[in-house]
């Protein structure tokens, strides 16, 4: 299953190209507003494959907008919508990490922050 965020940017915003762990960590901090102790279980543990390896089981894009650009090692977000999508088989997972999106109402991804517009399965 999937969620996409529709984040607000009314005045344009500039994150690192690589804004990966930016996100990552987003997500642990919003999981931990829908539930703390699955979010930690996550982070530490995971869930273990038949191999004894653990896995966090989900995924997400980069911040999508139209006509983004790069300059340097900085991705410049014009005004407009952006588009974040995060993608996990964990039914709890999704919905802690939704619950945590209402309750900030807004995704921080290094200095940036973006007011959801909408959140959508």
């Amino acid at each position: 299953m999937r969620l996409r965020v529709e984040l607000d940017n009314p005045h344009g915003a500039t994150v690192p190209i690589n804004h990966q762990e930016y996100l990552t960590a987003a997500v642990y901090g919003l999981l931990a507003k829908g539930d703390g102790d699955y979010a930690r279980w996550l982070h530490d543990e995971g869930y273990a494959g038949e191999d004894g390896k653990r896995f966090k089981l989900f995924t997400f894009s980069g911040l999508r907008a139209a006509r983004r650009t790069i300059a340097g090692d900085t991705l410049r977000l014009p005004p407009g919508p952006i588009e974040w999508l995060v993608a996990s088989p964990i039914e709890p997972f999704l919905r802690n990490l939704a619950t945590g999106l209402l309750s900030d109402g807004v995704l921080r991804v290094a200095a940036a922050t973006f007011p959801i517009r909408e959140i959508r399965t």
